[in-house]
């Protein structure tokens, strides 16, 4: 009966966490580069390759422990007409900040600093394949073109090359901000140069985020339904377990 008690209160625990990460979907459903966030559950089938002792220690609940992940599928593109608005089409990711700690984000809204310097909204620095790029003076947003494979120029002047990477996994990426991404792998070792013919970037457009509002509110409601069956569960089991103890005291 124990067990039975252990495992209503690990799913309300489990359905109360994707509850969390559905409204973390949907209040960041509206950012470009947003990959959305999932916690995934395995069952005691899902365990078999796993030792004798580790079965019998995760038997008593049926369920694995939550693993969050982030769906890197690509989301929708947006047309904005704004020229340092960029998308990629395909895989891979902007590299930005310093060269020696990089980020990455598939979130294309970039802007102009007081220097000249292509950046983020946030004020970091979009890498080229040769380092920053800067508008020379006098240029103004509306002279850059970008062409779908990320060369950059201003008034016929060519200022570099966007550089966009690859991951052999990017399940390992480390998420450290909202669109923001890390490679725990300091060596980059897994980073590879994409092949224009496999991705292109699109100008005066946006990824919107992956995140399928419809989608997570109709997970929305089976989570609330599972914490709501596991909560019934555990109040019956709590008053049947009431019960027992008063016979036993004769009461």
């Amino acid at each position: 009966m124990l067990h039975g008690v252990y495992g209503a209160a690990v799913t309300m625990d489990g359905a109360a966490r994707q509850h969390e990460h559905i409204a973390k979907n949907l209040a960041h459903s509206q950012i470009p580069g947003y990959r959305r966030t999932q916690l995934t559950q395995g069952t005691f089938d899902d365990s078999l390759q796993e030792t004798t002792a580790d079965l019998i220690a995760r038997s008593s609940a049926g369920t694995r422990g939550l693993e969050e992940s982030h769906d890197f599928t690509s989301g929708p593109l947006e047309q904005t007409a704004r020229p340092l608005d960029i998308a990629i089409q395909g895989e891979g990711f902007f590299v930005i900040g310093e060269r020696d700690e990089p980020l990455y984000t598939r979130n294309g809204s970039f802007t102009i600093d007081q220097l000249g310097n292509i950046v983020t909204k946030d004020g970091r620095t979009v890498q080229g394949t040769n380092g920053p790029m800067t508008l020379p003076i006098n240029t103004t947003v509306e002279d850059v073109v970008v062409d779908q494979a990320g060369r950059v120029s201003a008034n016929q002047i060519e200022l570099g090359r966007i550089k966009i990477v690859q991951f052999e996994d990017n399940g390992k990426l480390v998420n450290v901000g909202t669109t923001l991404f890390r490679n725990p792998d300091n060596s980059g070792s897994e980073i590879t140069q994409l092949d224009v013919q496999n991705t292109r970037l699109q100008q005066g457009s946006l990824e919107k985020s992956n995140v399928h509002p419809v989608q997570e509110l109709v997970e929305l409601i089976a989570v609330q339904r599972r914490y709501d069956a596991a909560s019934r569960t555990l109040r019956t089991l709590m008053r049947t377990v009431e019960q027992r103890i008063n016979l036993q005291r004769g009461t």
